[in-house]
């Protein structure tokens, strides 16, 4: 059986080398897809600091066309004090138009991702006004216990300063 398997490897041919890829058009090899552009620009905000990246979002939106516009909601996407309503201003329109595909579909992301962040950031304000609510109710709680306390404790000081009674 094993020399039945060797038998079998041995008369398989090689494949037939590929055909080589077609040579990119003249003034085409040095550019990147959008794609490429989008994923070296994300390895290049996400090194930036806190302060620098409403800088870079300024400067990529003075630059003409979606691209710049993407850009600019992704540096601000990496901002912890980036405004979210900012982000979807930037990516919005180009979801709603045909763009690039690459473009489009980064704009989507980052739209899916700035509306996941306003709603993370909602609830946790709900979250906390009545965590808040809670605190305020145990507190007056507390105070009125206290003044309970307080009033049993100055009937017992006045009952036992009385002089008993025969």
């Amino acid at each position: 059986m094993l020399t039945a398997l060797l038998a079998a490897c041995a008369s398989t041919q090689e494949p037939a080398p590929a055909e080589p890829a077609p040579a990119p058009a003249p003034g085409m090899a040095a550019r990147r897809s959008s794609a490429d552009e989008l994923l070296a620009y994300v390895a290049q905000v996400r090194a930036m600091p806190e302060p620098a990246l409403s800088a870079e979002a300024a400067k990529r939106r003075r630059e003409p066309g979606d691209l710049g516009r993407v850009k600019a909601a992704m540096a601000l996407s990496f901002s912890a004090q980036s405004d979210e309503a900012e982000i979807l201003a930037l990516v919005e329109p180009i979801e709603k138009r045909a763009a690039d595909r690459d473009v489009k579909a980064m704009a989507g992301f980052l739209q899916a991702m700035a509306l996941e962040r306003r709603r993370v950031k909602e609830s946790s304000a709900a979250r906390l006004r009545d965590e808040r609510k809670a605190l305020d109710a145990q507190r007056q709680r507390a105070e009125e216990l206290q003044q309970k306390l307080e009033a049993l404790s100055a009937l017992e000081k006045s009952l036992s300063a009385r002089p008993p009674e025969h």
